[in-house]
């Protein structure tokens, strides 16, 4: 992957975030348990360390079992992992917090996220929150995001698919762009790659393999 941004190094840097939701038959199966690094063989994720190799940007995976039996408790946890990359944010001069979801990520990660407005104020600190949910079932917390968003100067992006039955309930929110793709695959998509990667730099970034 290469990144091309118009010879222009991006003066904002980020930290990068990423959230998935249910894992196997939909997070139904007991035995259900996510392995760490879930995220290294994505597209997004790859083309995301390699922003971080130009120093533009540093990447971290939040890692839950995808079991419905654990979701409160995950809940509860990003919140705890959350400050631990806002104080590292803080301390690294980033510009904004990019979070990417997936499908219940996107319920799961709003009480953090929420939280994370309440430590900015507190703090005084202006930093942006970019968001990127992908086949959220969530409508609700799709509304709450691009309030959150547009509070901090930051952008909200949802990606919906015809194709993805669990991403439609999301297709009306005004902040959301329809692509072709399956539950499985947005990590992977073209289009969600480069929208992430450009909202999360604040450049149009164009993407060439």
């Amino acid at each position: 992957m290469e990144l091309y941004l118009d010879q222009v190094r991006p003066i904002e840097k980020t930290v990068a975030i990423f959230t998935p939701g249910m894992d196997d038959l939909f997070g139904f199966n007991s035995f259900t348990s996510r392995e760490p690094g879930w995220s290294k063989d994505n597209k997004l994720r790859q083309d995301f360390d390699k922003a971080e190799s130009m120093g533009i940007a540093k990447v971290f995976e939040y890692n839950w079992s995808g079991n419905i039996l654990d979701y409160f408790k995950a809940e509860d946890d990003f919140i705890v992992f959350l400050q631990e990359r806002y104080e590292f944010a803080k301390k690294w001069g980033a510009d904004s917090i990019t979070i990417s979801v997936h499908s219940a990520g996107n319920a799961l990660s709003y009480k953090a996220i929420n939280t994370l407005t309440e430590w900015m104020k507190r703090d005084e600190i202006e930093m942006k929150i970019n968001i990127v949910g992908m086949g959220s079932p969530a409508a609700e917390s799709g509304k709450a995001f691009s309030l959150i968003t547009n509070e901090t100067k930051g952008q909200f992006r949802n990606f919906w698919s015809p194709f993805d039955f669990i991403s439609r309930p999301t297709a009306s929110n005004p902040d959301s762009q329809m692509i072709l793709s399956g539950h499985g695959g947005y990590f992977n998509n073209f289009d969600v790659i480069q929208a992430d990667l450009s909202i999360a730099i604040g450049r149009d970034v164009t993407i060439g393999y």
